[in-house]
């Protein structure tokens, strides 16, 4: 995460992350998280992610917030399709 994301992947739990860009255009930053993906994928590792964009946005907490709530519901979505019967 940090060689896609140098200086802008803070843990903030266990195995949660965030990352905060700046002075980016949103394609690239899609790029770069493409990029992630495929990188966790070739790890074999199981990783949900809640993505928020928002451009000029100055409130810090209600963005973590509203990526937190995306990545649960990203996380409950992918252990629904891939319950073990």
């Amino acid at each position: 995460m940090e060689n896609i994301f140098p200086g802008n992947a803070f843990r903030v739990g266990g195995d949660e992350f965030v990352i905060i860009e700046t002075g980016i255009v949103k394609a690239q930053f899609f790029q770069k998280l493409d990029e992630l993906r495929r990188e966790m994928e070739k790890r074999k590792e199981n990783f949900s992610i809640g993505v928020l964009w928002r451009e000029n946005e100055n409130d810090i907490v209600t963005m973590l917030k509203e990526a937190d709530n995306i990545m649960y519901t990203e996380k409950k979505k992918y252990h629904l399709e891939n319950k073990e019967l």
